[in-house]
């Protein structure tokens, strides 16, 4: 009798590990890793959303399709998360207003990379700037500001 509770305990805690790793664990390291591709896009392509409307229409397209790409993946990552607000106390993740506005955030960069009016590139500064700030990024500024907009 002794055995086959030792067996049972094992078991047990075995299947409740895998179901924490499963359904917890491995959807925030899932949005991490999201949270990481759109740092890496802050970064690759802050010279074409800070000098909006110069670069071709095939590279606009892209970083367009990318940072809406982006805006999704986040918004799906943080509802595979079980109990978020919870989750995000425990594990330190952006809570659910900082997505939204990051969230945001990529979508109006993704309407306004092909867009050459007046400020537009300062307007997108700032607003990488937000994205940054709601997820907890840190990215200096002279990595993200192309030489032709520096003091």
């Amino acid at each position: 009798m002794n055995v086959f509770l030792t067996i049972l305990a094992g078991v047990s805690v075995f299947v409740i590990g895998q179901f924490i790793l499963k359904f917890i664990i491995d959807p925030i390291l899932e949005f991490k890793r999201v949270i990481g591709e759109i740092a890496h896009s802050l970064i690759e392509y802050a010279d074409v959303y800070t000098s909006p409307g110069i670069r071709a229409e095939d590279l606009n397209n892209k970083i367009m399709s990318e940072f809406r790409k982006l805006s999704s993946k986040l918004q799906a990552h943080m509802h595979l998360i079980p109990a978020y607000r919870w989750c995000a106390s425990v594990f330190f993740l952006p809570k659910l207003e900082k997505i939204i506005v990051a969230s945001r955030g990529l979508i109006y960069l993704s309407n306004t990379v092909s867009k050459d009016r007046d400020e537009q590139g300062l307007r997108n500064h700032v607003r990488a700037n937000e994205i940054q700030e709601a997820l907890g990024i840190y990215i200096p500024d002279d990595v993200r500001i192309p030489n032709e907009h520096r003091d």
